[in-house]
């Protein structure tokens, strides 16, 4: 049967002294705060009628108007933020 080795001590070290190194902060500018809340349905219907009457009345796709005008709500609420 082999025989085992004694078990020898565990190195014991010192924690190592290290100097913190700190970086200068730069200033960042932070994008302002865009609203998520959805433009009300009134304003949407009112830009939305706006196209339909540039178009001289004719009929369209209601469905894309609004659409166009509650991106260009929030288009215009973004840039205003």
């Amino acid at each position: 049967m082999p025989t085992k080795e004694p078990a020898r001590p565990r190195k014991t070290t010192t924690p190592r002294k290290t100097t913190k190194t700190t970086t200068p902060r730069t200033k960042t500018r932070r994008p302002a705060p865009v609203s998520l809340d959805p433009p009300g349905d009134d304003r949407i219907r009112e830009r939305a009628y706006q196209f339909f009457l540039e178009r001289g009345g004719r009929p369209g796709d209601p469905l894309a108007d609004w659409l166009r005008a509650e991106s260009e709500l929030i288009a215009e609420r973004s840039i205003q933020s």
